[in-house]
């Protein structure tokens, strides 16, 4: 009998710069966003989000592209609307604009015409995506509070420099480095930002804690994306950049309540 010898797995990803450099610029779009003020920074939200929007239902592979862009679309609307025009109530109006997109989400699937194949897997990255958007719409409400701005530059530029570990691919790191190297540099890059660019924010440990967290979510986002069959489209690869962005805005409000609880 002849036994087929089975590829050994190294745990390592192929590194796209087109990937780790867009999370690099959009969170750097971000940054300057929340630095300008409220109204920059949601222009600069919305524009993160066009490019999940865009390239989220090809990403995935899911069947109906049209129809589930549409529905992101309408979804990065509400929570820009529910984060921004109601930003003083905090998360309350964004949760509500979630509930909505995710019921819109349900009533799509239910309206399509082709059988609905693959129905739990649409429904599933559909939601995903919406919590991704809101995610990233949660910056917003953090801004509006006193200490929130200056979580919201901590937790990004966790995700900036977070981003510089995806190189390891290149020369074959192990997952388990990058991983370790990604909440390092985040860690490291949120205490300096506490502790020499912004007042009123974490402390440089709590910082340092919190980004630590921010940067490695950020980077297994990216890789968990980066073995999917339409990595290799640039859509995709920008919606992938986009997601590791947006996937940490809840963040913020962490640093925010443990600053608050702590002092």
């Amino acid at each position: 009998m002849t036994v087929v010898a089975q590829p050994a797995v190294t745990g390592v990803r192929l590194w796209r710069p087109l990937v780790s450099g867009s999370a690099m610029v959009f969170s750097v779009v971000l940054i300057v966003g929340t630095r300008f003020g409220f109204p920059v920074a949601t222009v600069a939200s919305a524009a993160v989000m066009a490019c999940l929007v865009s390239g989220w239902a090809l990403l995935l592979g899911l069947p109906s592209h049209q129809g589930t862009t549409a529905v992101l679309g309408v979804g990065a609307v509400a929570v820009l609307v529910g984060g921004s025009l109601f930003a003083q109530d905090g998360l309350l109006w964004l949760s509500a604009s979630v509930a909505l997109v995710t019921l819109l989400a349900f009533v799509h699937q239910l309206a399509r015409g082709d059988g609905r194949p693959q129905l739990v897997e649409s429904i599933s990255a559909s939601v995903t995506g919406i919590v991704l958007l809101a995610s990233g719409a949660s910056l917003l409400p953090a801004i509006a509070l006193p200490t929130g701005r200056s979580a919201v530059l901590v937790v990004l530029a966790a995700v900036l420099a977070a981003a510089m570990a995806d190189v390891g691919g290149r020369w074959g790191r192990s997952l388990r480095t990058c991983a370790v190297a990604s909440v390092i540099l985040g860690g490291g890059a949120a205490a300096a930002v506490a502790a020499w660019a912004v007042t009123g924010g974490p402390a440089p440990a709590l910082a340092a804690l919190v980004g630590g967290l921010a940067g490695g979510a950020s980077h297994a986002v990216r890789q968990v994306n980066s073995v999917l069959p339409r990595m290799p489209a640039r859509r995709a690869q920008l919606a992938s950049a986009a997601a590791s962005v947006l996937a940490v805005g809840l963040f913020t409000h962490v640093a925010t309540w443990l600053s608050t609880l702590l002092k």
